[in-house]
C-alpha cells in the first residue's frame, strides 16, 4: 500500500495516534525506540521513520528493516569515504 511520506517526527506521532488498536503495541514500541534515540541526543533519520511505518502496517518485517538499515548505513559510509 502506497502512503504520503512521513517528512517529521511530528507527522510520524501523528501517524501513530490514528492507528487501530492490532498495531498499536508495534508503533509504541518503535516509539520507544525512537524515543531513547532522542535521550541520547540522537536525531533519526525520516528513512526510519518511513521505515518504521512500513513495518506497523506489515509490508516489512523487523529483519527486512533491519537489514535495509544496515545497508542505508553500509552505503552512506562508501560515500563519506570516497568523498575523502
Amino acid at each position: 500500500m502506497k502512503y504520503a511520506p512521513i517528512n517529521s517526527l511530528e507527522d510520524f506521532y501523528a501517524y501513530v495516534e490514528t492507528l487501530p488498536a492490532e498495531k498499536k503495541k508495534l508503533a509504541d514500541n518503535w516509539c520507544i525506540g525512537i524515543g531513547l534515540q532522542d535521550v541520547d541526543h540522537l536525531t533519526v533519520s525520516l528513512y526510519l521513520l518511513n521505515l518504521a511505518r512500513r513495518n506497523i502496517e506489515g509490508e516489512l518485517t523487523i529483519a527486512e528493516v533491519q537489514a535495509m538499515i544496515q545497508q542505508y548505513h553500509d552505503e552512506k559510509k562508501k560515500r563519506e569515504q570516497s568523498e575523502q
